[in-house]
């Protein structure tokens, strides 16, 4: 997947902000983000919903999040009038609007826990999100059963690979990785050498550590209710999760965009 080489600052500060939204597109001189105007009912739902931000331009970053979305995942995406609420509570996150995160419930340092019918968008929300922010604050995606995969061939080094390895050179210093587990819980336990490990849970237990002693943020998108995740990686688990995690929900009938 190609990356945009340059964030949208237009939506972050509409005050001040001068700079045209998405400039650029990796290779491309003037990017198909541009110069289109923001669809009437965007601007409709913004005053219905009340999602209202002096840090977001919320309709430009829909605008945005459609067209990326068509670029780097399908000709067919598409942003639902009925997620609209769901990707504010994202971007209130992402863009740390503090007094939006107190109005609704999140957590700035904390984690995110996306959760939602297969279909949904969770994957696809996330994977857009990361092309607006700074590259020092982009989350590393993997998905869970590939991790379980590497597992098999590598051993436990893997899960310190992914928790108390997780580091990377900041400006000079060491500073921990982010990452976003996908499709947490399709995984299953996996045997090596004979030990049944659940690898995924040896993961978030170690980043929970790293969590407290160096702010090291886990998220991750997943189907499973707080009852499955408890019944799949067991009480202690659920209840760090809960601790480091913010949880966005998907309405229980939230249709499947794959159809």
């Amino acid at each position: 997947m190609r990356k945009i080489s340059e964030t949208i600052s237009q939506v972050l500060n509409p005050e001040t902000s001068t700079q045209e939204p998405a400039r650029t597109m990796a290779s491309r001189s003037k990017s198909s983000l541009e110069g289109e105007p923001v669809p009437h009912e965007y601007r409709d739902a913004q005053r219905a919903e009340g999602v209202q931000s002096n840090i977001i331009q919320f309709d430009k970053c829909l605008e945005f999040l459609e067209k990326a979305g068509k670029e780097y995942i399908s000709p067919k995406f598409q942003i639902w009038k009925e997620d609209h609420l769901i990707i504010f509570k994202l971007l209130v996150y992402f863009y740390q609007d503090k007094p939006n995160a107190e109005k609704h419930g999140i957590d700035l340092h904390k984690g995110i826990l996306l959760t939602g019918l297969v279909g949904c968008g969770k994957t696809s929300l996330m994977t857009l999100l990361r092309f607006m922010l700074a590259p020092k604050e982009q989350y590393i995606i993997k998905s869970a059963r590939d991790i379980t995969l590497e597992f098999i061939q590598d051993g436990y080094p893997v899960i310190n690979k992914y928790s108390k390895a997780a580091f990377q050179q900041t400006s000079g210093e060491l500073t921990p990785k982010a990452y976003c587990f996908d499709d947490l819980g399709v995984e299953s336990n996996i045997k090596y050498y004979g030990n049944e490990t659940n690898v995924m849970a040896e993961i978030l237990l170690s980043r929970y550590d790293m969590f407290i002693g160096q702010h090291m943020l886990t998220h991750a998108t997943t189907n499973l209710s707080a009852s499955e995740i408890e019944s799949c990686y067991g009480n202690r688990v659920r209840s760090r999760m809960r601790e480091m995690m913010n949880v966005i929900a998907f309405e229980k009938e939230a249709k499947d965009k794959r159809i």
